[in-house]
């Protein structure tokens, strides 16, 4: 309290026979260190003149306070101190006389932006007292002073700002303008009023690399881009310059700007604005971006919205005819003066929390939205899943976590068939699920929760798809394999910020995982073996052995976890308990899917279905089943003569469409037989892989039944083999494949050419008329480029996977 009187030109005695004698009732910062004071005397509590008065918590908290001085109980219920003080430069009168009654202190937000703020009410008037601590903090105070000056010879019509006074080198009075005022949470007419002056006034047009704001931001993240902070998102940084350099040679306008306009700095009065606080004012940013400042700040720290629902409600605010005035150039460009203001915004902000040695948790509050709204801003010039790794690093960034056989890459870098393993605590995976269910670039989650993990599954809009492990618990099955506190407790930092799991973790960890799953460890972890050389535990013993002689060791594992604590006893009972319960919520809380891919040999039918499985199961981490025309539950007719082996061969060595079958009665026996299976083994493949999250692929169906049952040897009106399928449950995504006749004959002699003409025209009538019943269900592709096709039927297959999750 000293070094904050001090700057007064007050002077706290030690000896307390010196000087005049008050007491002053002091409130403290959660750290001890005095966050108001004011005269133990004092009958109101003037120090709420710099609390924010907002939620209904801090309602609370205000009328509390008022109440215990309305019936003179600060003293019982505040800390209270006596102190003798006088005058340090006895020629100058102190900023405040503290024997009176009618003052309040304020020590300042933390930062280097902190001053010293007074409130002081007097007969006639009342007033507020910035007073620098810093060089700093003084240049500030003279820029309002200097901004206030030219708000005079504006005149303005729609807004008020308070009389300034210079009192001592280092401090100002300024009048309090708050008197029958009322605060204001939204941004509505008069804000839009107030800053359609200001625009009308200063604008003018100029390139962004002409803004000296627009330089002065390029050094800022130059230097945070060099700085050894590892509390600055590195994903951020990587974003901030791709906006920087793509708005380099843009032209725009800009204005007069307040610098913090937000619902805490301004009243409504006599219908227009009081508005104050004008030390981070600039003559020259571009247009609106007071307008998002107030949005997005009242979003963040008072309504604590996702930019998705702040981004809105800005779209909401800041019509095209209001836009139309600011910018002259209109809606269209609102979303590039929007990414401005983010850019500045958030290099100035990086570049202030990185010269403070304690970040507040607001602190993560902004960082965590100001990610999402450069993803946002970005989202069309950088894959979004890469965008939403370097997201979930970020957001991780401050937390305690491990990354789990994480290469040492940039995250963003990693494989598209790569997923992330990550160990975090308990309650820091709640706040994650939260971040991605309402990231921007979410187009839909599927979360699967058990008793030890999360597994994640994140859609995009841009197709993209991100897979995500998040482990409180290290458990194969109900044994708990390795302590995740301890694994946490282990962890070091790589050079690309990512904190990885210990070396020792990791090695157990590779080796359990493969052991427990009755696998041998892959040749180039076998090196590991060497890391457990000098460890002398039973569990590293046996690990030791598989790394060194590639065995698999599963019974001595099990053995060995099952005497560890977490797997004894009452304990053990409970992982059983949860694992089976894990087990049923999987199997009846897993949807899978049924795809069918259909057209004539040579369509390319089975490359693209071949490829399309790996997708499957390496990005959207499903398992996949591939089925022939049919389930399969009863075997082809011949085998019933030939047995199956000879039956197969002759299958495989037979050209189809070849069987001569003319009888109705024996075509008519072949359907029933083969509709059987299909009406039968629809439901064991429903129950065996769809309920248990498989995706069931199919290379031909049914649909070759209606268009080209003589394949199978059978001659039936069509209409009712057709009839048939309205019994059936329908597949989820049905692709017809068709090419021209001659790439088709180029793959395959099989079919001559007027054959593949008419069951190409077959083929993509019924799949026009099953369409028109069943909307997105039924697609025609021509199969020209397989990446093409692959990449339509993976679009198709994830956005039906994200609809049933």
């Amino acid at each position: 309290m000293k070094a904050i009187l001090k700057h007064l030109n007050i002077q706290l005695m030690d000896n307390q026979k010196k000087g005049a004698s008050v007491k002053l009732l002091v409130i403290n910062n959660p750290d001890g260190t005095p966050r108001w004071i004011c005269n133990a005397a004092s009958k109101k509590p003037l120090f709420l003149k710099f609390y924010l008065i907002k939620s209904s918590k801090s309602q609370l908290i205000a009328l509390g306070i008022k109440t215990v001085f309305f019936l003179g109980l600060q003293k019982i219920f505040f800390k209270t101190i006596k102190t003798n003080f006088e005058a340090i430069d006895e020629t100058q009168e102190p900023i405040i006389n503290m024997l009176h009654a009618n003052w309040a202190i304020f020590t300042g937000t933390v930062g280097p932006n902190n001053k010293i703020l007074i409130y002081e009410e007097t007969e006639n008037r009342s007033s507020f007292y910035k007073v620098a601590n810093s060089q700093k903090t003084l240049s500030l105070i003279m820029k309002e002073e200097e901004i206030i000056k030219e708000l005079g010879t504006m005149n303005p019509i729609t807004f008020t700002f308070p009389f300034i006074e210079r009192i001592q080198k280092n401090t100002i009075r300024v009048a309090d303008i708050s008197l029958f005022g009322t605060r204001t949470t939204k941004f509505g007419y008069l804000h839009q009023s107030v800053l359609s002056e200001i625009y009308a006034r200063t604008s003018k047009v100029i390139e962004a690399n002409a803004l000296p704001m627009f330089n002065i931001s390029l050094l800022r993240l130059h230097q945070l881009e060099e700085c050894e902070d590892k509390r600055i998102p590195k994903g951020m940084l990587k974003k901030l310059r791709v906006m920087l350099d793509s708005m380099r040679y843009k032209t725009i306008e800009a204005g007069l700007c307040h610098g913090d306009f937000t619902s805490w700095n301004m009243y409504e009065k006599n219908g227009k604005l009081a508005i104050y606080d004008w030390e981070l004012s600039n003559s020259l940013m571009p247009v609106g971006h007071d307008a998002f400042h107030y949005i997005i700040q009242q979003g963040i720290l008072v309504d604590k919205k996702p930019w998705s629902v702040i981004k809105k409600e800005i779209k909401n605010k800041l019509k095209p005819e209001l836009f139309l005035q600011w910018s002259s150039r209109g809606q269209l460009y609102m979303e590039e003066y929007l990414e401005f203001y983010l850019t500045i915004n958030t290099i100035s902000c990086l570049a202030l929390f990185a010269d403070q040695k304690e970040w507040h948790t607001q602190v993560y509050w902004f960082l965590n939205t100001w990610n999402e709204a450069l993803s946002d801003a970005i989202k069309k010039l950088i894959p979004q899943r890469e965008l939403m790794i370097r997201d979930v690093f970020d957001f991780v960034n401050g937390k305690n976590y491990a990354a789990i056989k994480f290469p040492n890459t940039a995250p963003e870098k990693l494989s598209e068939f790569s997923d992330i393993d990550l160990c975090m605590e308990r309650e820091d995976v709640d706040s994650m699920l939260n971040y991605i269910k309402n990231h921007p670039l979410t187009t839909h989650v599927h979360i699967c929760k058990k008793s030890f993990m999360a597994t994640i599954l994140v859609y995009m809009g841009d197709g993209g798809i991100l897979s995500l492990d998040l482990i409180w618990k290290f458990k194969r099955k109900s044994l708990v394999m390795l302590n995740a506190k301890d694994i946490l407790k282990n962890t070091y930092q790589n050079s690309y910020n990512i904190k990885q799991m210990g070396l020792l973790d990791k090695v157990r960890y590779i080796g359990l995982f493969y052991g427990l799953n009755d696998s041998n460890i892959p040749s180039k972890y076998r090196v590991y073996h060497q890391i457990l050389i000098n460890e002398e535990s039973r569990l590293d013993e046996i690990l030791y052995c598989s790394y060194l002689d590639n065995s698999v060791l599963k019974r001595d594992l099990v053995k060995c976890l099952k005497k560890e604590k977490e797997n004894k006893y009452l304990r053990r009972v409970f992982n059983i308990m949860k694992y089976y319960l894990d087990s049923f919520k999987q199997f009846f809380f897993s949807r899978g899917l049924v795809i069918t891919f259909s057209g004539v040999d040579g369509a390319g039918k089975s490359t693209v279905i071949e490829n399309i499985k790996l997708k499957i199961e390496k990005k959207i981490r499903k398992r996949v089943i591939v089925l022939r025309h049919r389930p399969s539950l009863l075997p082809i007719l011949s085998v019933w003569v030939k047995g199956k082996e000879k039956a197969m061969q002759d299958v495989v060595d037979s050209l189809p469409r070849q069987g001569k079958n003319n009888s109705f009665l024996s075509s008519l026996f072949r359907f029933l037989y083969y509709y059987t299976d299909y009406v039968l083994g629809q439901f064991y493949i429903y129950f065996k892989y769809v309920c248990r999250g498989y995706v069931v692929l199919y290379d031909r169906y049914y649909f070759d039944f209606i268009n080209d049952s003589k394949r199978s040897n059978i001659k039936l009106p069509k209409g009712l083999i057709k009839a048939g399928y309205k019994l059936l449950i329908k597949p989820d995504l049905n692709f017809f494949l068709h090419a021209d006749t001659k790439t088709i004959i180029k793959r395959k002699q099989e079919l001559d050419e007027p054959t593949i003409n008419v069951l190409t025209a077959e083929y993509i009538r019924l799949f026009n008329e099953l369409d028109e019943s069943a909307e997105k269900q039924y697609f025609t592709i021509e199969n020209k480029e397989l990446s093409q096709t692959l990449v339509f039927v993976m679009k198709e297959t994830t956005q039906k996977l994200a609809y049933l999750s």
